[in-house]
């Protein structure tokens, strides 16, 4: 179990994500992870629809404390963070 990677939410991967719409419903949203969001004082996840919903190519904002669950169809590679060059200051 030592060797597995943490498994995070990357740009551009396809999933299927079970939000709650009522106390006995849920939505099912499969799409494109475009990243985070602000919605209020909540944090929400951005799918970008794809071509199994009607609505294929909107974006659908999901607050991230209605998720139930994310299934993951596709994971895409994390993007390499870019590490901030420390300058020199000579005043």
């Amino acid at each position: 179990m030592g060797n597995e990677k943490e498994t995070q939410l990357t740009n551009g991967s396809h999933y299927l994500v079970t939000s709650l719409s009522t106390r006995d419903e849920t939505i099912k949203t499969r799409g494109y992870f475009k990243g985070y969001t602000q919605l209020g004082k909540h944090r929400a996840l951005t799918i970008e629809l794809d071509d199994t919903h009607e609505d294929a190519g909107e974006i659908r904002i999901i607050p991230c404390h209605v998720v139930a669950s994310i299934d993951i169809i596709d994971q895409a590679e994390p993007e390499e963070e870019k590490k901030k060059e420390t300058g020199s200051y000579f005043g």
